[in-house]
């Protein structure tokens, strides 16, 4: 039988969270970069996007990145995974919380 921390191993896995900047995306980002993924925060606002990026790797380790995108505009959605791809090569993890 496989223990649970083989189960929940996320090492080298990427993470995408919109409305990662708030309250709630912030806590499942720093969660994730815990248990060793990279954690792309997606927000309307830049400065904010940046600065949970920053205070995830500040705090949990881990790499982050922060992206702004207006979710209601279907180009900016468009370009997330993309972008993401071309970062890390890899998305695994979609939590929205926009």
């Amino acid at each position: 039988m496989r223990k649970i921390s083989e189960l929940m191993d996320i090492r080298d896995r990427v993470a995408v969270i919109t409305g990662g900047a708030g309250h709630l995306g912030l806590a499942m980002g720093g969660a994730l970069a815990e248990l060793g993924a990279t954690v792309v925060v997606v927000d309307l606002d830049a400065a904010r996007s940046a600065e949970a990026a920053n205070e995830i790797e500040r705090h949990a380790g881990g790499r982050a990145l922060g992206l702004a995108v207006n979710l209601e505009s279907e180009a900016d959605v468009r370009v997330v995974p993309l972008r993401v791809l071309e970062k890390f090569g890899r998305l695994d993890i979609l939590i929205n919380c926009a």
